[in-house]
């Protein structure tokens, strides 16, 4: 397979939205974001039980326990993304520039220019607006914007992204 996606790098350019940045980042915390609710939503249980039983030796330690899974439920996961996206607002000046050539992806940023070898990917997955191409490094991934390619050719990126790590995208 890999020959017959040789020899014609492909190019894209698109901006990089602070709205798409943050579906990023959700994409990326999904595990943890899904933890951090599970946790905080079984402190809330706690003081609320604690409460309703009156288990707790003073009310102050279960509205404790209450205010502590509010915060680490819902505060703590969006403040996580609003904070990603502000560090990365220099990001969002320029268009993202991407060569899909027959050994690396290159990657033009106003940031940065990075380029990655097809070895180092382990995986790819699809979500609406980009593909995350995983690397051997944990929590690391890179972003393909999707609208830096014409929609006509979508599929043969996407193709062509999963032919060099060796299966297609999984869907997310």
């Amino acid at each position: 397979m890999r020959d017959t996606l040789s020899r014609v790098s492909i190019h894209g350019e698109a901006m990089m939205t602070r709205e798409t940045y943050g579906k990023v980042i959700r994409a990326l915390l999904g595990r943890a974001t899904r933890r951090m609710r599970v946790i905080g939503l079984i402190s809330v249980v706690m003081g609320l039980g604690f409460l309703a039983i009156d288990a707790a030796n003073s009310y102050i330690e279960a509205a404790a326990l209450v205010t502590l899974g509010v915060l680490v439920a819902l505060f703590l996961p969006w403040r996580i993304a609003t904070l990603g996206a502000r560090n990365a607002a220099p990001a969002f000046t320029a268009p993202w520039r991407y060569e899909l050539g027959d050994v690396s992806l290159r990657i033009s940023t106003p940031m940065a220019t990075t380029e990655w070898p097809w070895s180092g990917m382990t995986a790819i997955e699809d979500h609406a607006e980009f593909w995350l191409l995983r690397t051997g490094i944990k929590s690391h991934a890179i972003i393909v914007l999707k609208a830096a390619f014409a929609e006509s050719d979508r599929p043969a990126v996407a193709q062509r992204l999963g032919g060099w790590l060796g299966h297609a995208p999984s869907s997310r």
